[in-house]
């Protein structure tokens, strides 16, 4: 995942650079003082861009933190870097007003949580896209941004139990405020994640919304198509390209 470790780099810079209190805790200076509060990155619209349409334009005008340009060739994932980085430090203050503690660590760990959560929203986009090439089917905005969150956060969940990852070494009291806080969405489609939120309700989710041929008929014959599908959105390789705006 070079993008987000080439995005870790810039946010590290930052946080090393912040003074340390008498217990280790950081000290969030004025110049992480964010311009534009949470709510803004948690009203979003929905992020698949449209035929000839700018990411530039979209990211310039908009509180997004990626977006996902269907396949001509190939697709392409956006990220954006400024909007990633207001998102983080709008988040931190938050998660500060109930949690005193934060490391350097946490802080840093943190980061990779919000560029994570945006890089595999994305990726279930693109996901999306071959398997309606591959099968047919009909996009659906809003439904599509409730399942990429839902995506996302299983993934992350995924990630935290490897105590070898960063997610996995988070203080748990923090790694929880970010996670309750980072998906606390209020716009349509996005804020329905919650429908979607275990994995049995995803996968039945998927299979609804993509509805390969015969779907019915195999279902109703014991196949275990819910499944099938899952374990197709993680091995599709290749045919997108990764940016950051």
């Amino acid at each position: 995942m070079g993008i987000i470790d080439d995005l870790a780099k810039e946010i590290r810079h930052e946080i090393d650079a912040l003074e340390e209190g008498e217990f280790g805790e950081a000290l969030i200076g004025r110049n992480n003082v964010p311009v534009v509060s949470i709510e803004k990155y948690l009203n979003p619209e929905p992020d698949v861009l449209k035929e000839n349409e700018s990411p530039s334009e979209r990211l310039e005008c908009r509180k997004i933190l990626g977006l996902y340009m269907p396949m001509s060739s190939p697709g392409r994932i956006y990220l954006s870097a400024r909007n990633l980085r207001g998102f983080f430090w709008s988040l931190v203050h938050v998660v500060m007003m109930r949690v005193r503690y934060i490391s350097k660590n946490d802080l840093v760990f943190g980061f990779h949580l919000v560029t994570l959560k945006t890089y595999h929203h994305e990726l279930f986009h693109f996901y999306c896209d071959v398997l309606r090439a591959w099968f047919g089917g009909t996009y659906d905005a809003l439904t599509e941004e409730a399942l990429a969150v839902a995506w996302a956060r299983i993934k992350i969940a995924r990630e935290r139990q490897k105590w070898q990852a960063q997610i996995g070494r988070m203080n748990p009291i923090v790694f929880n405020q970010m996670m309750f806080n980072a998906f606390n969405y209020t716009s349509p489609g996005y804020r329905d994640w919650p429908k979607y939120a275990d994995e049995a309700m995803f996968k039945q989710g998927v299979t609804a919304y993509l509805s390969p041929p015969n779907n019915t008929r195999l279902l109703n014959n014991g196949v275990d198509v819910d499944g099938m599908l899952y374990a197709l959105l993680n091995n599709i390789k290749g045919g997108y390209v990764e940016a950051v705006l």
